[in-house]
């Protein structure tokens, strides 16, 4: 068992899902692998990948909330950090409160790429999970097909 924020590259080449475990310091989940893959189920874990950029550019990435049988769920609610010379960006999402320090451009200059060089990003989570294709083999664009509003969120979430 380890913090989240002490997951490094190597820990995900050993095991590719973790499982979330409550902070007992009220500040940081632990995390703990999980060693029945595939996976039907990836509530409360995150999967640790090699992702490829739009440029082809590979670089490792932690996705969160990702909803197997649910793609509307997953380009909604997917969290994805990008690792970069050992230091990871966590991508917010438009509807995130910190959207504009850490949205899609600030990703983009994390890596030293230009917008069209990282988005879409592309990930390949079927050898590990067992879900729908177009959730386990996708794409996390730049921006969502579908802006939702908080009710329309709330809505979503609780499916």
């Amino acid at each position: 068992m380890k913090r989240l924020s002490e997951l490094q590259v190597g820990d995900l080449e050993r095991y590719a899902v973790w499982e979330l475990r409550a902070a007992t310091d009220l500040f940081e989940p632990w995390v703990i692998p999980v060693e029945g893959i595939p996976v039907s189920n990836l509530s409360n874990r995150i999967v640790g990948v090699r992702a490829e950029l739009h440029g082809g550019t590979r670089c490792w990435a932690i996705l969160g909330n990702i909803h197997l049988s649910n793609c509307r769920a997953t380009e909604q609610f997917v969290t994805v950090s990008i690792e970069r010379s050992g230091n990871w960006f966590d991508l917010a999402r438009y509807h995130d409160v910190d959207y504009s320090r850490r949205g899609p451009l600030q990703l983009a200059a994390f890596l030293e790429l230009s917008l069209d060089e990282v988005f879409p990003v592309a990930y390949d989570i079927s050898r590990v999970a067992a879900g729908i294709p177009e959730v386990t083999k996708g794409v996390i664009p730049a921006k969502p097909r579908e802006f939702l509003g908080q009710s329309e969120l709330i809505e979503l979430a609780l499916e």
